[in-house]
């Protein structure tokens, strides 16, 4: 993050002027939009032969993942969800699974007031009435939106999150937005066996992404 970078992402209006010790708080009705973090995660990614061959430590298996583009604004996605539905349709269908079968989803979180109702309704859209009982957080939340990094961040949490059964949260939500009715974890960690979780994604643009995760075990060697 270059004083360039953070200055246009704070002329475009994007950033959350909040001085309140939670300034990123996706989903509470008080919502301003997310602060700028720095950071990013990397990983190693290959075939199951070759990682059990090499007696790798594996977290999780890629079960399937989806792309689609809106392209109707440059700062934030398109309004209806839609396209980012269809690249959440498509990660489940590769994955083989119902929706039902997903344990954590892991929000985008962009934390703007349209922005995160076009999240919920992407997410309504493919989960219909099971949405209710899956939870659906956003810990960049805690770390800010690394715009250059912040999927990766995200697939880490998933990935730990799956090693030791735990739901990370979305803090700052003191009250949520009744536009926003999904389970989102507020403000504290919760246990819970995972899986299969859901990592979604967007970009400016309109750029969208998901992808699967599927927990590593016996079955799958």
């Amino acid at each position: 993050m270059t004083p360039y970078t953070f200055a246009s992402h704070q002329a475009s209006g994007l950033l959350s002027s909040d001085s309140s010790l939670y300034p990123y708080r996706p989903f509470d009705v008080t919502r301003s939009g997310p602060v700028a973090g720095e950071g990013g995660a990397g990983f190693c990614v290959e075939s199951k032969e070759h990682a059990l061959k090499r007696d790798a430590r594996i977290y999780a298996e890629i079960a399937g993942w989806g792309q689609s583009f809106d392209g109707i604004l440059t700062r934030e996605p398109a309004s209806d969800g839609k396209a980012y539905g269809r690249a959440i349709s498509q990660a489940l269908k590769m994955a083989q699974l119902d929706p039902s079968e997903i344990d954590w989803i892991i929000c985008d979180g962009l934390g703007t007031q349209d922005g995160d109702i076009a999240e919920v309704k992407a997410l309504q859209s493919v989960f219909g009435d099971a949405l209710a009982g899956i939870p659906s957080s956003a810990p960049k939340s805690m770390i800010g939106r690394l715009f250059n990094g912040g999927s990766t961040v995200d697939m880490a949490c998933a990935l730990l999150g799956m090693e030791n059964n735990l739901i990370l949260p979305t803090v700052g939500v003191d009250q949520q937005d009744p536009d926003c009715p999904i389970d989102c974890v507020p403000q504290q960690a919760r246990e819970g066996r995972l899986h299969h979780v859901l990592v979604g994604a967007r970009g400016f643009g309109g750029f969208n992404s998901a992808i699967v995760l599927k927990k590593f075990g016996r079955s799958l060697q």
